[in-house]
């Protein structure tokens, strides 16, 4: 009887202590993995902050652009009216030397506003590095799960 006690007695030691040792391995796995996790999320924030940044700039050349070509629309309307004003005043004075000719004033030139494909362009450029910056996330989560298998 004393002999199966003392044998049940060991068992009991033998896994207490093993279990022991494991709680220490699966600590230093878990911090081991939050720490890839941290890492893994400050990528993905990167990411996401240089898409961003990018996206910024390409708008603000967009409203550069846009802004360039309102002046530049407005210059020429400018240009056309002045032009028109020359021509009727031409026209006036020809009429009034001359009462056979009659001169149409010419309409001014309507503003050219540029096509907003642009606007379109850059949207599309802006949706796709977003996508990527998604996509790049959704790897990285990917990956960080299948280490932590």
């Amino acid at each position: 009887m004393k002999k199966v006690l003392f044998i049940a007695l060991s068992a009991v030691l033998t896994i207490g202590i093993t279990s022991c040792g494991n709680k220490a391995a699966e600590k230093a796995q878990h911090e081991a993995d939050s720490i890839a996790a941290a890492e893994a999320a400050q990528r993905v924030a990167d990411s996401i902050a240089a898409v961003e940044a990018e996206a910024a700039a390409q708008q603000a050349l967009l409203d550069s652009l846009r802004a360039d070509s309102i002046q530049k629309a407005f210059e020429d309307s400018v240009a056309a009216a002045e032009a028109a004003a020359a021509v009727k005043a031409k026209a006036t004075k020809t009429t009034k030397t001359a009462k056979t000719e009659t001169a149409k004033p010419v309409e001014p030139a309507k503003p050219a506003i540029a096509p907003r494909a642009a606007d379109v362009q850059a949207a599309k450029v802006v949706n796709q590095a977003q996508q990527a910056a998604a996509e790049a996330a959704a790897a990285n989560q990917a990956s960080s799960t299948r280490k932590r298998r």
